[in-house]
């Protein structure tokens, strides 16, 4: 990924090199292994969302996944039989809408959300993911480059307080879904979709979360871990919450 970096000072130019260094960390973590399913999914009509990661230290929860008016029960990516197939027609993609809420105390500057396409890296080849990226332009003052990486930018102001919620909806993204995805095989194939949480990055550059780990960016000042710094895997700032919580009515 390709970032122009502008003027900006030494220190802030440290904190931003080393959470794009964790950005290229975590596109490489969100690698998928494809699940083949014996049966012909496409030919039946039934579709499967599933979510990568059941991290309870997540810091941003994926909930309330539709198609249209119709909820959906996904699978945890790798415990195939826990959600459940709905039938949907050749629009189901551009009809999915999912709702993210961040989880902890922390503004987040900086969200990093993938979906994946398995049956799309199932002939073994690389796995067909669409980046969508939400960041704060005038923190960071950078955007990524759409040549690399073909995910949309919502740019400023981008802060994501604790608590707050986010409906994302994929028929703002089908032109650049059917770009990635057709260089591997016909959309209209599609049965399954996959979304996963990459980098967050929180306010003050001090604080950022990769697939599993929390890390400390900044310099200390005495206070903490030091840059670059994994923190502790008991970690969290907030309070730890069930996987169905009563915030996500």
């Amino acid at each position: 990924m390709s970032n122009v970096l502008g003027k900006v000072t030494f220190v802030a130019f440290c904190l931003l090199a080393t959470s794009l260094a964790c950005v290229l960390v975590a596109r490489q973590r969100i690698n998928i292994v494809p699940v083949v399913r014996a049966q012909d999914e496409s030919s039946s009509g039934l579709k499967w969302v599933e979510i990568q990661g059941r991290d309870p230290r997540q810091p941003v929860r994926v909930f309330n996944i539709r198609v249209g008016k119709e909820e959906v029960k996904p699978e945890w990516h790798g415990v195939p039989g826990n959600g459940a197939p709905l039938r949907g027609d050749e629009n189901w993609l551009a009809n999915l809408s999912f709702t993210v809420r961040n989880k902890t105390t922390l503004n987040i500057l900086f969200l990093y959300i993938a979906i994946y396409f398995p049956e799309a890296g199932a002939d073994g080849g690389r796995q067909v993911e669409l980046p969508i990226v939400f960041i704060n332009k005038q923190v960071y003052g950078f955007s990524p480059d759409d040549s690399a990486s073909p995910g949309e930018v919502r740019d400023a102001p981008f802060v994501f307080a604790p608590g707050a919620r986010m409906i994302i909806s994929l028929g703002d993204y089908m032109g650049k879904i059917k770009q990635v995805v057709e260089k591997k095989r016909s959309l209209l194939s599609i049965t399954r979709v996959g979304i996963a949480v990459g980098e967050v990055v929180f306010e003050g550059g001090r604080m950022m979360w990769t697939p599993s780990t929390w890390y400390c960016v900044g310099g200390n000042q005495g206070r903490g871990p030091g840059c670059g710094e994994r923190l502790d895997d008991n970690y969290f700032p907030g309070v730890l919450e069930p996987e169905s919580s009563d915030a996500d009515q």
